[in-house]
Parts: C-alpha cells; sequence; structure tokens
C-alpha cells in the first residue's frame, strides 16, 4: 500500500468517525422528539415521520461514505449535504411540534456547530441564512395554515434570535477556521522540518553522500539478504595525503576535492549500491549483488576516475589518488567482521605505497 492510499484510508476513517459523532447528535434529537412525543405535544405519526427520516438520512451517509463514493465530491465529508439534509428534518420536527418550537430551535444549533468545525466563513454564512430561512418557512407556514394557534411576533422574535445566534457562531467559526489554518501551516512546517532532519541525519552535509549512521542501516539490510544468498562487497577508500591537501591549499579546497570525489565515485556505481563517509576523508561504498571479482573492476574504475579527473580548487597538474580495500561479505559474519577485513585490507593498500586496491580475500593489489 502506498503512501498515498494510507493517507485515503486514514481520512475516510476520520470521516467515519465524525458521521458517528453525527449519529450520536442525531440520537439525541430523536430521544428528545420521544420525550415530546410522550408528553403529548407532538403527533405519535409525525414523531415516527422525524424518526424515521432521520435513521434514513444516516444510514445513506454511513453507505456513501463506506462504500468510498463521497470521494467524487470536491468536499469528501459531505458537510454542507448532512447539514441542509438535517435543517430539512428538524424543519419538519418544528412545523409539527408547535408547542415545542424552542427545543427543535436548538436541534439547529446542534447541527450547525458541525459546520463550525468543517466549513469556512462563506460555507457556514450560507448555512446560517439557509436555517434562519428553513425557520422562517416554518413560522410562516405555520401563521398561514394555523393562524389561530400561532403568535405571529413570537415567530419574528424567535426567528431573530436565530439569526443573531447563527452570526455569532458564524464569528465563531471564523474564528476556529483560522485556527485550523494556523495548524495545518503548522503540521506542514513540523512535517519540512522533520523530512529535513532526516535528511541531515542520513546525507552527509558537506559531500551528499550517506553519513555513517546510514550506512550502517544499509549495511545491516545487505548483510540479511546476504544470508539468503545475495552476495555483497564492501569498499573502504581513503584519499591519499588529504591532510597534505589542506595544510598546502586551504580546507575549502579540500573540501571541494571532498565533495568532487563522492560525485566521481557515485557515477562510477549503480542504482543499488551506495556511498557513504565514514569518516574524515574515508569513504565506504557497499555493492550490492556483487562477487569480489565484479567488486574489483569497480573498484578499479573508480580509481582510475579520481586519479584522471582534473580538481579546479587544487593547480594545474596536482593529482588526487585514493587507495581502497575490498572485502566480500561472508553470510553470518557480523558486519563489524566484515568492516574489520576492509580496514585491514585498505591498510594493506596504503603499506603498498597507496593508489591502489587491495582485496583481503585474494591479497592481491590493482596498481598502476
Amino acid at each position: 500500500m502506498t503512501s498515498e492510499s494510507t493517507e485515503q484510508t486514514r481520512r475516510q476513517q476520520v470521516r467515519l468517525e465524525r458521521l458517528a459523532i453525527a449519529v450520536a447528535a442525531c440520537a439525541v434529537t430523536v430521544a428528545i422528539t420521544v420525550g415530546v412525543a410522550l408528553l403529548g405535544y407532538l403527533r405519535h405519526t409525525a414523531a415516527m415521520i422525524y424518526i424515521g427520516l432521520v435513521g434514513g438520512l444516516c444510514s445513506l451517509f454511513f453507505v456513501v461514505i463506506r462504500s468510498g463514493l463521497n470521494r467524487r465530491f470536491s468536499d469528501p465529508s459531505l458537510t454542507i449535504p448532512q447539514m441542509v439534509a438535517a435543517g430539512l428534518v428538524v424543519s419538519y420536527g418544528a412545523y409539527e411540534g408547535a408547542a415545542t418550537r424552542p427545543a427543535f430551535m436548538a436541534m439547529y444549533l446542534m447541527a450547525y456547530m458541525f459546520g463550525v468545525f468543517a466549513l469556512g466563513v462563506r460555507g457556514l454564512i450560507s448555512m446560517a441564512i439557509f436555517y434562519v430561512a428553513c425557520y422562517g418557512g416554518v413560522a410562516a407556514l405555520s401563521w398561514i395554515m394555523h393562524p389561530d394557534i400561532t403568535d405571529g411576533r413570537r415567530e419574528i422574535f424567535r426567528v431573530m434570535g436565530l439569526a443573531l445566534v447563527l452570526g455569532w457562531m458564524t464569528l465563531l467559526g471564523r474564528y476556529v477556521g483560522h485556527l485550523r489554518h494556523n495548524l495545518r501551516r503548522a503540521n506542514d512546517d513540523l512535517k519540512r522540518a522533520l523530512a529535513r532532519a532526516e535528511d541531515l541525519a542520513n546525507h552527509d552535509g558537506l559531500t551528499g553522500c550517506y553519513t555513517r549512521r546510514r550506512l550502517m542501516e544499509l549495511l545491516w539490510v545487505e548483510a540479511k539478504r546476504a544470508e539468503r544468498g545475495s552476495p555483497l562487497c564492501v569498499c573502504l577508500i581513503d584519499l591519499d595525503h588529504f591532510k597534505g591537501i589542506n595544510d598546502e591549499h586551504g580546507h575549502l579546497s579540500g573540501d571541494e576535492v571532498l565533495t568532487q570525489f563522492a560525485a566521481t565515485a557515485q557515477a562510477q556505481l549503480r542504482a543499488t549500491d551506495f556511498l557513504g563517509r565514514y569518516g574524515g576523508e574515508e569513504f565506504l561504498i557497499g555493492l550490492s549483488q556483487t562477487r569480489l571479482a565484479d567488486a574489483l573492476v569497480v573498484g578499479e574504475r573508480i580509481r582510475r576516475a579520481v586519479e584522471r579527473r582534473p580538481f579546479a580548487s587544487l593547480p594545474a597538474g596536482k593529482r588526487v589518488t585514493v587507495s581502497m580495500g575490498i572485502v566480500e561479505h561472508r553470510p553470518h559474519d557480523p558486519i563489524d567482521r566484515t568492516l574489520s577485513r576492509v580496514d585491514a585490507a585498505l591498510y594493506e593498500a596504503k603499506h603498498r605505497g597507496r593508489n591502489c586496491v587491495v582485496s583481503a580475500a585474494t591479497d592481491s593489489p590493482s596498481d598502476l
């Protein structure tokens, strides 16, 4: 599973969790409706219709989100459709339960709260106008159909009160939206900082190749593969007389030599190989799925490429050479043992006059 699909799955899970909270809120409204009906303020038939509408809509949204159909919409959370559906159902209850309309007005506010934590200012304003229009429609229809039991002044006051409360909640939503924006930005900054920290932990800041810590991790992985029959060779390289380069030409020149050497060596490797700075002017190469004979060819190719390369930070004609030890990792040997063997091979290369490649296994150099 890719990181993108994993993120999509996580978001769908979050949407289902939000829907579960919405269903719990619907259960509260159903309980209120049942109580109102039992007290005789709402016809039982109307209460059953209300409960059926709530249950049907909750089931519908669950199926849509659970099946993934919601991903086809611009807002996969379906916040506005859920709020619109809630507003219409509550309006039906408010119309039928004339004596208990304040309870249903509270349900508008419950539904609107979900928008406060999910919608932007424009969405909140639109839903606030919609809810005020819904209750205004309920009041107008009641005044037309039941003028004898409808107090017009009281209903106008309720419409105005609902509008004011929703207006205040819109301002609250604007503030919450600002906090959400800042939180997302902080999360993005944190992700970038963590990625940068990970990159610094894995890559040498000067040469761009792997750090020693990352080299050890990669060697451990390759050693596990070697136990299953995949060959692995390890090369340890030292830049000859590098201290003299620093002393004669300065540390900036030395840094440039290290950087250009790393680029030269990397150009001779495959995508499956890895190069890292082992320490100071020493570099280590892991040659995955490579036998010793082939590793010696690669090592010699690197040695020649470095010897022939002109280094811009050094005087014309000044050569840079390297000494290299190469060993083939023995399956079931600890990595420390392999590193000790390749270090001994590098020491032998220096002992034989430098600018050569020595294999600990054959103990024969390749000199030019």
